[in-house]
């Protein structure tokens, strides 16, 4: 690959990389979330079955998925081992990281209520 396209290439997979994890990530808080809801008695069953349903499938999904590209880019074809690569990857990952904790607190604030994550 050359240059430009592998730094592409990091830039990408920083933003991509990310974005599962954090998909990943908030599949977890929704199980953690509808256990709470579920111990308090401020939903019903099949609410929280659904609930732990997306959250459970988002949480395997992307955290398989995440495992899968890693594995391509880092084994199959051997990406980001250049320091420029490394640099690409670590400012598209920043950027990624602070635009979803910008919103983090507001999404959990809202899987914590009863009427459901979707619900504003």
């Amino acid at each position: 690959m050359t240059g430009q396209s592998s730094i592409l290439s990091a830039i990408l997979m920083g933003i991509v990389s990310v974005d599962l994890f954090c998909r990943a990530w908030m599949g977890l808080m929704t199980l953690i979330a509808t256990a709470v809801l579920r111990h308090r008695d401020e939903i019903a069953r099949q609410e929280a079955l659904a609930r732990m349903h997306r959250g459970v499938l988002s949480l395997l999904f992307c955290g398989g998925l995440l495992a899968v590209v890693f594995h391509l880019y880092s084994n199959v074809y051997g990406l980001g081992t250049s320091p420029g690569e490394c640099l690409a990857y670590l400012l598209a990952a920043t950027v990624r990281m602070v635009v979803f904790l910008k919103d983090v607190s507001h999404r959990v604030d809202r899987m914590l209520r009863p009427g459901g994550p979707d619900q504003h």
